[in-house]
């Protein structure tokens, strides 16, 4: 079964959604550049909403590894996503599951994530000085090949116009989508979260 993670959530109602469609993980942004960047203390009260079946995951953006743990104690996160230019010495330090980001460019090499010290490896698209959260797709190609090196997540413009597609092409270990069920940066598309949700879990269970 493909996994499912929803990120960028900035409020209670969208949480709340997003878990009763049965989303596994749900992503809070720590990136203070970011338009759906969240405090940490509105985060901590978003996840004491949330069932326990819902993984929690802060995306942080070169943080200092001591300000990172802080946040996945305070908070409760159960992973951290790594969007900038962590090293694997710095992964090591983390206190719960890491996933890094790569950005998926024409020089990536799928062998590329081979030796980084995580729990997955998110392929997102690649647009230059943005690290993330760009909502255009990648290819897809690449990321099916980057299975034998890791578990993938894909993210990359995910909605439910392409998610199924998407699936069936790459089997990822899970998917990341943002903008592709959002009304705004920040704001989502309960009805897209739901179609979403339901699309892929009924290709995948």
């Amino acid at each position: 079964m493909t996994l499912i993670k929803i990120c960028g959530i900035t409020n209670l109602p969208d949480a709340m959604v997003v878990a009763d469609a049965g989303a596994d993980f749900l992503g809070f942004i720590f990136a203070p550049k970011s338009p759906r960047y969240i405090e940490p203390s509105e985060a901590k009260r978003l996840r004491e909403s949330l069932p326990d079946r819902v993984t929690p995951v802060g995306v942080f953006v070169n943080e200092p590894f001591e300000r990172v743990n802080e946040i996945v104690k305070d908070v409760g996160l159960g992973a951290v996503q790594l969007h900038g230019d962590e090293s694997p010495g710095y992964a090591m330090r983390m206190v719960v599951d890491v996933i890094k980001v790569y950005r998926v460019s024409r020089l990536f090499l799928p062998a590329d994530v081979a030796d980084y010290p995580s729990k997955a490896v998110l392929l997102d698209s690649y647009v230059k000085d943005v690290p993330g959260g760009t909502g255009k797709t990648l290819n897809w190609g690449v990321a099916k090949a980057t299975n034998q090196y890791a578990k993938v997540m894909l993210a990359g413009g995910l909605s439910p116009d392409n998610a199924v597609e998407a699936v069936e092409h790459v089997s990822p270990w899970a998917i990341d989508a943002s903008s592709g069920v959002e009304l705004s940066p920040g704001k989502k598309d309960h009805a897209a979260v739901a179609r979403l949700i339901e699309q892929v879990r009924a290709v995948t269970e």
